[in-house]
């Protein structure tokens, strides 16, 4: 079960063997003190601290609550938790974990830790799960903050006692999670996750470092470097050499390439600690909304093997990127890219034309996690007749300009057969005649402008347009009471235009009344304010699709006096609209195909899948889009397309009279050439700092 196990917070596990009567475990050797040692040594840790620890153990135990079966930890406290140097926490001694039977009436065995156990594993007929796991992290935090170990009475814990300058709402996050009853706590680790990072996130408490926690956490994140435009894709280089090796090394022959690739690469760590070359880990924990900025620096040094063709070692680096780091898609995506090569056959070359810098990295960045998703099942599943995908990643830079060198140097190679990519509908627009006088098709994952249905042959999105969203916004907003409503367009966005004009006719049709039509550029809203304080309308629709933006405009409303309910055409799950945003956002209104909690067996095996690979990152629109498309692009491939021409009559059969049906996908039921509007609509609030689903579409 360990070695299996891959997170930051877990220590490496690299093989067991036996001798004699003995058994071994060999793992990577973790220095520091325990969090027992720790807090004896030095008293109760402050909010702050206190804070992160919680974050960094909820997520670790969010990743191991995903595997499948989920693994429960069942002995979480202080003594079984490791402080390294720079004060991050790894988990260790997993004697008493075991895999969560959903069958099972209770455990095997009822052990636990007087104190940290909760009530439920002692009880007969009873099984611990994920709930079980959430009390000891509640136990835990109580002994961080108090330095007094949890009473065995359940039920009689207080911390203002012992610590009565807490905030109370880590007080009552810290009692919640030690409920007796585990109907009482939080459902699951990843609740935890969201409850403490909007916690983080309001808090003015500095943090080790001195500065305000919030703003050490996300500066721990050091902003990646610019990559170039072109593409990041990794050496060709010859197979591996067949000499004979250790036990370890000689399941590399086996035909389960992975698996035996996997073990390559942590032997690789292992030989690297010992020689000296082992990382540490160089940032904290990182804010979900901060994924395309995370500086991974076992990333960049596989990116130099890579371009030297040393595929393994190379491989034992991203190994360690995507472990230390499980948000960084990039290099999930370089790692499944390392294996494919080292398998053997020719990979199957994809370029994927991406927004990983500028304006819409934030979001642009979303869509890797969704290709990388679907590679790495199309891989493990053994390719095209053995030959596995590698993507090739070419950034844009958010710039019309770049993306139009790009596309003259996609087009001149022969390898490639199709595209994935651009993000936004006007970079869709700009290359489709290139494209379609190349004869060559090119699938933009959530580009929605409508024109990009009639742009062409080979021009293809795996997008709904916007209208039937905004039309449920319209609707919701009438039914409410909202009879007056201001419309602010980004008066350089072609989309933003189109999408505001839509919600007018809506809004009017319904009988409410537009009295405000106003405009803003380069995110000045002086104009637009004005303007809007003039008229005084009931509600506010905020034509643009990007998180940052919006929370700037929000919080300018709100500094103005405004209080006009507020809905955007921002899709739902964007990162830096919570953080940035913060009050100014609450009871805000948006409208989108996907939501997380959607009960569809297809959302929550997608959602689990991409727990296992992404730890505690929450899934969006936007990386469920893109997983669709990539793998709409890998069954072409699989259905026999050889050529470009053949690449794209499959892709405009999807929901073609007389040819494929309609690509029902984790986003629902869509084709690629033609707009056909079925997918299902979920209205979200911004509720509490979260994006809090409705119950219905009024409609």
């Amino acid at each position: 079960m360990l070695s299996a196990l891959r997170h930051r917070s877990l220590p490496v596990i690299v093989d067991y063997f036996s001798e004699g009567e003995s058994t071994y475990l060999l793992m990577e050797e973790v220095e520091g003190r325990t969090l027992a040692q720790l807090i004896d040594d030095d008293g109760p840790a402050s909010e702050a601290e206190a804070l992160r620890w919680a974050l960094e153990i909820a997520r670790v135990l969010d990743y191991l609550h995903s595997q499948d079966p989920p693994v429960i930890f069942r002995d979480l406290k202080p003594e079984n938790v490791m402080v390294s140097e720079d004060r991050h926490l790894k988990l260790i001694d997993f004697g008493l974990a075991r895999h969560f039977d959903p069958g099972k009436r209770r455990d095997t065995e009822a052990i636990g830790s007087v104190g940290y156990a909760p009530p439920e594993i002692w009880e007969d007929a009873a099984q611990t799960d994920a709930r079980s796991d959430v009390y000891s992290l509640g136990a835990t935090l109580y002994f961080v903050l108090t330095g007094r170990p949890p009473s065995p009475v359940y039920g009689t814990h207080r911390l203002a006692p012992y610590r009565p300058d807490l905030s109370t709402e880590m007080e009552t996050l810290v009692l919640r999670c030690m409920d007796p009853d585990p109907a009482g706590r939080y459902g699951s680790a990843a609740e935890v996750i969201r409850e403490l990072l909007l916690q983080i996130s309001r808090t003015d408490e500095p943090g080790p470092s001195g500065l305000p926690l919030r703003e050490e956490v996300r500066q721990e994140v050091v902003r990646r470097p610019v990559a170039s435009s072109g593409p990041v894709r990794v050496a060709e280089a010859e197979a591996p050499d067949s000499r004979p090796l250790g036990r370890s090394q000689r399941a590399a022959a086996l035909p389960t390439w992975i698996p035996a690739l996997m073990a390559l690469a942590t032997l690789l760590f292992v030989l690297g600690a010992f020689l000296g070359l082992r990382s540490v880990w160089l940032v904290g924990p990182v804010l979900e909304e901060e994924t395309h900025s995370i500086h991974n620096p076992d990333k960049e040094q596989a990116r130099r093997l890579l371009a030297q063709g040393d595929l393994r070692a190379a491989a034992s680096f991203l190994d360690l990127a995507v472990t230390r780091y499980p948000a960084d898609a990039e290099a999930r995506i370089l790692l499944s890219n390392t294996y494919a090569l080292m398998a053997g056959p020719k990979p199957i070359r994809i370029p994927a034309l991406m927004s990983l810098t500028g304006f819409d990295a934030p979001e642009g960045y979303r869509l890797l996690h969704g290709i990388a998703a679907a590679q790495v099942e199309f891989n493990q599943a053994g390719g095209v007749d053995g030959r596995l995908v590698v993507f090739d990643l070419y950034d844009d830079g958010s710039d019309t300009g770049k993306i139009l060198e790009i596309t003259d140097q996609v087009l001149k190679d022969p390898e490639y057969l199709v595209v994935l990519g651009p993000f936004s509908s006007q970079r869709s627009l700009v290359v489709a005649p290139l494209f379609n006088a190349a004869r060559m098709a090119f699938l933009a994952p959530v580009a929605s402008d409508p024109r990009l249905w009639e742009a062409g042959h080979y021009v293809f999105t795996a997008s709904d347009s916007n209208f039937p969203r905004i039309r449920s916004l319209a609707h919701r907003l009438v039914a409410s009471g909202y009879r007056t409503a201001g419309v602010v367009v980004d008066r350089d966005s072609v989309l933003s235009s189109s999408v505001a004009g839509y919600f007018r006719d809506q809004f009017e049709g319904l009988g409410g009344r537009v009295v405000c039509d106003t405009t803003f550029a380069e995110a000045d809203f002086s104009q637009a304010l004005a303007e809007l304080r003039e008229a005084n309308p009931d509600t506010v629709f905020f034509s643009d699709y990007r998180g940052a933006v919006l929370a700037q405009f929000a919080k300018e409303l709100r500094g103005a006096g405004l209080h006009a309910q507020i809905s955007s055409q921002t899709a739902p799950f964007t990162r830096d609209l919570l953080a940035d945003g913060g009050s100014a956002v609450e009871g805000l209104l948006l409208s989108g195909y996907y939501h997380f909690d959607s009960p569809r067996p297809e959302v929550q095996e997608y959602v689990r899948r991409f727990r296992q690979l992404f730890g505690s990152l929450s899934t969006s629109h936007l990386d469920a889009t893109a997983y669709d498309a990539t793998r709409i692009l890998l069954q072409a491939l699989a259905s026999g397309a050889r050529d470009r021409q053949s690449v794209r009559d499959y892709l405009a059969s999807l929901g073609a009279e007389g040819g494929r049906p309609p690509y029902a996908g984790v986003t629902g039921t869509f084709a690629l050439a033609r707009r056909l509007d079925r997918r299902e609509v979920y209205l979200v609030e911004v509720r509490g700092g979260t994006y809090h689903l409705l119950e219905k579409d009024v409609r």
